[in-house]
């Protein structure tokens, strides 16, 4: 990777830490169950679908590490308001998962490639909203299927008529924010000269 695809392989690498600080400043969405706005699950489709496999997995396992260090603790706190009997401080899983996470994700994306290639940039929205839901539901589970009860541990796992609403709620602002974030995905691209889809020359 060298010219134009390592610049934008480092305005990737900033994304990253700048949508995970935004999406936990951007207000929940109250007409729709206080849903949280994620933005990075998408980025993630976006690089499966634009880049060659080695560098979207480098990726990948990079967004991963930064979400998990960002959102757990925080995903902790929405947990007991969804889910109160699950009760006391999170002990799930350590800070590392989402690399498998986004990585299977992001691998799903890359099978679409060809598609996005030829221009098909709605494969990236129905997929975006789709790992969005996946990645919500994959951190409440991951701070709620093991937790801490007295000096024991058991396995506790409740998913509430509320935290399922909040589940597809996010899938669903995802799939429209998407077009959005692809259209600044793009035109990141263009302004370091690199197509991304075979109208534009080739992808990555």
């Amino acid at each position: 990777m060298k010219g134009p695809a390592l610049k934008f392989a480092v305005i990737l690498a900033l994304a990253v830490p700048v949508l995970t600080l935004l999406q936990h400043f951007i207000p929940p969405l109250g007409g729709l169950g206080e849903t949280r706005v994620v933005l990075l699950p998408s980025l993630v489709v976006l690089v499966g679908l634009a880049f060659d496999l080695i560098p979207a997995l480098v990726f990948f396992a990079y967004a991963g590490f930064l979400w998990d260090a960002f959102s757990l603790p925080l995903a902790a706190t929405a947990v007991e308001e969804v889910a109160p009997s699950a009760g006391g401080a999170p002990f799930g899983m350590p800070i590392g998962w989402s690399m498998l996470a986004f990585g299977a994700l992001g691998l799903l994306a890359h099978g679409f490639r060809p598609l996005f290639v030829r221009g098909r940039w709605e494969v990236h929205c129905l997929l975006g909203g789709v790992c969005t839901a996946v990645s919500i539901a994959a951190e409440y589970l991951s701070v709620t299927v093991s937790r801490p009860v007295g000096v024991e541990h058991r396995i506790v796992f409740e998913l509430s008529p509320e935290a399922f609403a909040r589940i597809l709620a996010g899938g669903a602002v995802a799939l429209l924010v998407s077009p959005l974030l692809y259209l600044l995905f793009r035109l990141l691209a263009s302004s370091v000269g690199l197509p991304l889809q075979r109208a534009q020359r080739r992808a990555l």
